[in-house]
């Protein structure tokens, strides 16, 4: 075998290969988990499954949530983790249920990107020890990001196709028109997972673009050859990013409903940006692998210069020098290659930082794992710089073994990523309720979210249509705020849904829809006596539930948010009228509006209509037959002019406010009974 070796030939066997080894490594170690039982998703991982299952039906165009209340720009990955629930969940039956197809998936994804970078690498300096160079530092590094490779948190997934895009910019750059579709794809999945990803990644395109034709100018080449030569490779680029921006054009139409209007208010509020020394100790923190920079957030007098920063420093002007140090020894073409990866690598670090001084809030660790990527880079070109000049035959293979004896030992040496926040499943799973049915998530405390959306996956998966609170559709989907004319047009198919002992879940480990509070014809009747703390205690006790009402933690009353409210219980068999009354306190915005009107609903029967001005005792005289019409009683009360105080520009509040619930109280006839409610539902 000759000294300079050339792998152009055999790259798309080597891509193949690195693909297969790294994806099945990680398939490996995650085996347990992977191939075990079947599971449901909490947290995030299930917010973003209710968008993967839009995604397989081809009605996902948004990427996933952000807590600022708007979406990711684009789809990509879950169009990924998509496409395999079809082929490995639906079609071969090779996991259990569609959390573990996602995982696998995002291994593959991951692997595919981290090994179209390795092969880059070693197209760019033509020596097939690169390959194994690069490898053994992937081996070294990875396990110290926890999940780069594993994890499908959105956050996560951004460091193989950022790796992937400083090296093929870089070999753009030395006029390898071949990577010009490779570079523009990565900007393209990376603009898709997170908003800043534009910053990032256009500069770096464009960078490239421009040395590629100032490279081509000095061989010899005018603009209009050097053109001419990539056009196919420049045409496919443009189809590609052609793709990837139809679900951003879909958005603009729905407009001024879209999230690219929601991003730009976002932009528009935002607080106050981080100072340079932060933005500076912010980035450094990544290359020194604190998972908890956050911190600095609550230091807004931190020089630029500190320790992190000057070692962080150091760290890279040493990586830096390590081309110039071996530039004897290495070829003028291997010299040339490492060059321009470390240009690119600290090209990105700039953009980082810029990035890092633009962020109004706390820099987790989960948002830079792309800032990983430069890290990664920089490590795997200084290790090429020194080990490349192993020039002769016996040193290169010794060299390659040693490596990958480091490469599986290292690897070992850590145990499996832990980040896959799923329980494991009903079997058999319990139909949620009737299809028919319209199921309310009354998503209201902050501390039970990560549950209740594992809620809404079991039962969108179960084919029931649910909606949630206005506020938490940023979470749960656009299309799944309260809708007051649905939820009226059902009647009494409605099955209001609340955390009972959910939380008892997470401790189980064991996915159980028995531990939220929802009303049944066997649910113990609510003391509903009018008392301030009445709706409270029925709550706690689990014999009323409520939807669209906030009651802060630790109070007895809170306001209605959204054009509706509805109360479920189970009530009494009557032979008269039943009263009931509330204790209410209507939002006038200040005087900004006259009244709000209620229209009052029992069971799907109006009942009453009314106008409130003031606070006041409302007391409806609800007829038996309408009251015994289903021994769950619905009560729902649709306020139409029900107004958030930001639109009135009284405040920075967006809830949608109607009614200040003070109690509420069910006063029964002399003579009620307590039947048989299963002969009254079989009627």
């Amino acid at each position: 075998m000759n000294a300079r070796e050339n792998p152009t030939r055999q790259s798309w066997l080597i891509f193949i290969a690195l693909a297969f080894l790294l994806c099945a490594f990680n398939l490996l170690e995650n085996r347990t988990f992977i191939f075990g039982p079947a599971v449901l998703e909490t947290t995030d991982f299930a917010a973003n499954a209710l968008q993967i299952i839009d995604a397989k039906s081809f009605h996902d165009i948004y990427g996933n949530y952000s807590r600022w209340g708007f979406n990711h720009p684009g789809p990509f990955f879950f169009y990924a983790y998509a496409l395999g629930e079809g082929v490995l969940f639906n079609a071969l039956g090779v996991v259990k249920s569609p959390h573990q197809a996602h995982v696998f998936s995002g291994i593959l994804v991951q692997s595919l990107f981290l090994s179209a970078a390795i092969c880059c690498f070693i197209s760019l300096t033509r020596r097939r020890l690169t390959g194994f160079v690069v490898l053994a530092c992937a081996s070294a590094f990875l396990p110290a990001t926890v999940a780069a490779v594993t994890s499908i948190w959105p956050p996560h997934v951004l460091f193989g196709p950022y790796v992937l895009l400083i090296v093929s910019c870089a070999a753009m750059a030395l006029g390898r028109h071949r990577w010009i579709p490779v570079a523009t794809l990565a900007v393209c999945v990376l603009c898709h997972g997170h908003v800043a990803q534009p910053l990032m990644t256009i500069p770096m395109l464009l960078l490239a673009s421009f040395l590629y034709l100032r490279n081509s100018r000095s061989a010899s080449m005018d603009y209009r050859t050097a053109i001419k030569i990539a056009l196919p490779q420049v045409l496919l680029a443009l189809i590609i990013a052609s793709i990837f921006l139809v679900p951003i054009a879909l958005d603009l139409l729905r407009c001024p409903d879209c999230n690219a209007h929601r991003i730009a208010s976002y932009m528009h509020s935002a607080g106050r940006p981080a100072r340079w020394g932060q933005a500076f100790n912010y980035i450094a923190s990544f290359f020194l692998f604190d998972h908890s920079p956050e911190w600095l957030d609550g230091v807004r007098k931190i020089r630029v210069l500190t320790s992190r920063t000057a070692i962080v420093a150091a760290m890279c002007a040493a990586a830096l020098a390590a081309p110039a140090l071996m530039k004897k020894k290495l070829g003028s073409e291997e010299y040339s290659s490492l060059r321009i990866i470390a240009v690119f690598a600290m090209f990105a670090l700039l953009l980082s930082i810029i990035w890092a001084k633009r962020i109004t809030g706390p820099l987790y660790e989960f948002n830079g794992f792309f800032v990983y990527g430069i890290c990664f880079v920089l490590m795997a070109m200084a290790a090429c710089a020194f080990i490349l000049p192993l020039r002769q035959p016996k040193y290169s293979i010794s060299a390659a073994a040693l490596l990958c004896a480091v490469t599986v030992v290292v690897s070992l040496a850590y145990p499996a990523p832990k980040s896959f926040s799923a329980l494991s499943a009903v079997r058999p799973a319990p139909q949620p309720i009737s299809h028919n049915n319209l199921a309310l998530i009354n998503q209201t405390d902050r501390g039970d979210w990560p549950v209740m959306v594992a809620l809404a996956l079991w039962l969108k998966r179960s084919n029931v249509e649910y909606m949630v609170p206005r506020s938490w559709m940023f979470m749960y989907g656009w299309d799944r705020g309260s809708n007051a004319e649905k939820i009226l047009q059902a009647g009494t198919q409605v099955e209001i849904w609340e955390s009972g002992t959910d939380q008892e879940m997470l401790r189980k480990g064991a996915f159980d829809p028995s531990a939220f509070c929802r009303i049944g014809i066997d649910s113990q009747q609510p003391s509903l006596t009018g008392t301030s703390d009445a709706v409270t205690k029925a709550r706690s006790a689990c014999s009323m539930t409520t939807f669209g009402l906030d009651i802060p933690t630790g109070q007895s009353e809170g306001w209605t948010d959204g054009n509706i409210v509805a109360f479920q219980f189970a009530g009494r068999h009557v032979t008269g009228d039943v009263d009931f009354v509330l204790d209410i306190r209507p939002y006038l915005g200040s005087g900004t509006l006259r009244k709000q009107t209620v229209r009052i609903n029992v069971n799907g029967v109006q009942v009453q209509s009314l106008d409130v001005s003031d606070e006041r005792l409302v007391t409806v005289a609800i007829p038996g037959t309408v009251w015994n019409k289903s021994s769950v009683v619905t009560v729902t009360l649709a306020l139409p002019d029900a107004a958030s105080p930001s639109d009135l520009g009284l405040s920075n509040d967006n809830r949608k406010l109607g009614l200040m619930i003070h109690s509420v109280k069910v006063d029964y006839p002399a003579e009620t009974t307590v039947p048989d409610r299963a002969a009254i539902e079989n009627n």
